[in-house]
């Protein structure tokens, strides 16, 4: 029923050195796998029926279970096979000017409080305007979809719980919604100023949609904490086999119902789908919505939209997640409402003499 596998996987430990940081070693390991043939994702549904697996929701490989457990306590088995290239990852977040410039940009970074209905996370944008998701809003505007029927606040600076509150900054956003995009998820919002400046924008840092290469979230899901996640892009022709051994460990009737609800949440757009950015995380799951996305040259790439989530066995995984790329958002926003007070025809004027992305992006709006 079984077979006995050698394999050999570049795999994150759970033990941290001195400094805190993430250990790696070598295993050569034996494990037992099911003989059973590999079931593609975008087929699976098609071959079961799933009225037939609910009541075996829970079942698992024992073996499989009992090694991955042994050998990657809590949470790191999901790390190390979602980081199957991680010492590529970590080359590309090894210096230091790299992290250094990441975690600036993470300052202009804040949580979002949509009056009591949701939390999710935003960024500002350019003067006194932010940019978050366009779903965070989705129950709090009148009925003409341009006002907040609720308050909505801006965080900055909770970075740990133990924080002075005179350093935290707290920012409420104008009624008035300045855009909003269903289709491509994004919002902006216009702050109300306080008697502390606010953190700078991200809007001269935006950069092209990338293929591949190493990348990082920063956010606060759960309603946490600033978070940074670093991952990985996963290219349009390699999304499919991602989802497929992310779902490897587990037994067919597992798959079944991770896929079932992936299907029902709209993964099939995303396999081919030109207009996003896909890339797993390990912990950017609820309230991380409206992140900025940065590459390893510190470009905000794309926002944070959604991921396919699911839990098992008592914590949260994600078959894939996506972010809508940045200079497309600006694009569809100079469309939309034209340069407004961002901020005025010489300060476009000078975003786009610092920046040649964004550059591209104006002179095509003004010759539209």
């Amino acid at each position: 029923m079984f077979e006995a596998l050698q394999f050999e996987s570049e795999a994150v430990s759970q033990n941290r050195s001195g400094d805190g940081a993430w250990s790696s070693s070598l295993l050569k390991v034996p494990v037992l796998i099911p003989k059973t043939r590999a079931v593609r994702v975008t087929t699976l549904l098609q071959t079961q029926d799933p009225d037939t697996v609910f009541s075996s929701l829970r079942r698992h490989n024992p073996e499989l279970r009992k090694w991955t457990s042994r050998q990657f306590p809590g949470s790191a088995f999901e790390y190390a096979l979602k980081n199957a290239n991680f010492e590529k990852l970590h080359q590309e977040f090894s210096e230091v000017f790299r992290l250094k410039k990441l975690i600036t940009l993470g300052d202009s970074v804040c949580a979002l409080y949509v009056g009591d209905i949701c939390q999710g996370s935003g960024f500002m944008l350019a003067g006194d305007f932010i940019m978050t998701n366009a779903h965070l809003l989705e129950n709090a505007l009148l009925e003409d979809g341009k006002t907040l029927a609720v308050s909505v606040k801006a965080l900055f600076n909770h970075e740990n719980n133990l924080i002075e509150s005179e350093v935290l900054l707290m920012y409420e956003a104008y009624s008035g919604v300045i855009d909003l995009d269903k289709e491509m998820d994004y919002a902006v919002l216009r702050l109300k100023r306080g008697a502390k400046p606010m953190p700078p924008g991200l809007l001269p840092y935006f950069g092209p949609k990338p293929n591949a290469g190493g990348a990082c979230i920063i956010g606060h899901p759960g309603d946490q904490v600033k978070k940074i996640d670093l991952t990985y892009i996963i290219g349009k022709k390699e999304r499919e086999a991602a989802a497929n051994q992310h779902l490897e460990p587990y037994d067919e009737s597992a798959r079944m119902i991770i896929v079932k609800e992936a299907v029902e949440s709209g993964i099939n757009e995303i396999w081919s789908s030109e207009e996003v950015i896909t890339y797993n995380t390990v912990c950017m799951f609820h309230g991380s919505s409206g992140s900025p996305l940065m590459d390893a040259n510190g470009r905000v790439v794309g926002i944070h939209s959604a991921g396919f989530v699911y839990e098992y066995e008592g914590l949260k995984h994600s078959v894939i997640e996506y972010a809508h790329p940045t200079l497309q958002i600006f694009a569809r926003f100079l469309s939309n409402v034209g340069p407004l007070d961002i901020e005025s025809a010489r300060d476009v004027g000078q975003l786009s003499s610092t920046n040649p992305y964004l550059r591209d992006v104006i002179l095509e709006y003004l010759i539209l």
